[in-house]
């Protein structure tokens, strides 16, 4: 049995991943928060005195919210799947790509994408995603 850390590096995603939710519902609740302070006041000003301020920003607010939590999701999800991919030993690619996103978020990210990136090119670990054969050794 070779010597590898993808038991360990699967954790960790799958720890990534429940912190990635965690500040998706954060998002949520700040922007439903947020939101509701400025529905108590905003909107009588707006429509009382509809040229001071040029826009709505309550609309504004919430399209920048609504598109935080899709792509937090989408984060979450994808770290969810290389977790998956770590254990069944497949998508090689997928996973380096989801390593590199994780090291832009935050000190945790750029520690479980260096540590990934260091493991997922290891020699003895590229066999077992079939990655570092070749032609010759692959007919044996």
């Amino acid at each position: 049995m070779q010597n590898n850390n993808l038991d360990t590096l699967k954790i960790l995603f799958i720890i990534k991943g429940i912190i990635n939710l965690l500040s998706t519902l954060f998002v949520i609740v700040m922007i439903l928060g947020l939101g509701a302070f400025l529905t108590a006041d905003i909107p009588a000003n707006y429509e009382t005195r509809p040229n001071e301020l040029p826009f709505n920003p309550i609309t504004i607010i919430s399209s920048l919210g609504i598109f935080a939590v899709i792509v937090s999701i989408a984060y979450t999800v994808v770290t969810f799947l290389a977790a998956k991919y770590i254990g069944e030993r497949k998508n090689h690619t997928f996973i380096v790509i989801v390593s590199v996103l994780n090291m832009f978020s935050g000190i945790l990210g750029i520690g479980l994408g260096v540590f990934a990136l260091i493991e997922l090119h290891n020699d003895n670990v590229k066999p077992l995603f079939g990655r570092g054969i070749t032609e010759k050794e692959q007919f044996l």
